[in-house]
């Protein structure tokens, strides 16, 4: 497995819908999902980003540094976390 890959398999089947290599590792607190995307924290420095649900392509990325390693919230259009 290539680290920093995410992948999307219907709960069903089993069978691979996507898979989108990201520069960022899967460290840190849970995941936020929001309107049809899922933002993904970082850990190792170097930013979160959030995935179209559907596609598994990026949608925005900024730059979170040094890390944004904790959980995050969702409330209307704006996501807290804890950097």
């Amino acid at each position: 497995a290539n680290f920093g890959t995410w992948n999307a398999y219907d709960r069903h089947t089993g069978e691979l819908l996507w898979s989108t290599l990201t520069s960022l590792a899967p460290w840190g607190g849970s995941l936020a999902v929001v309107d049809g995307m899922f933002i993904v924290p970082n850990g190792e420095g170097g930013g979160t980003l959030a995935l179209d649900a559907a596609t598994g392509e990026v949608v925005w990325q900024p730059d979170t540094s040094p890390m944004a390693f904790w959980d995050m919230v969702v409330v209307d259009d704006v996501i807290y976390m804890r950097t």
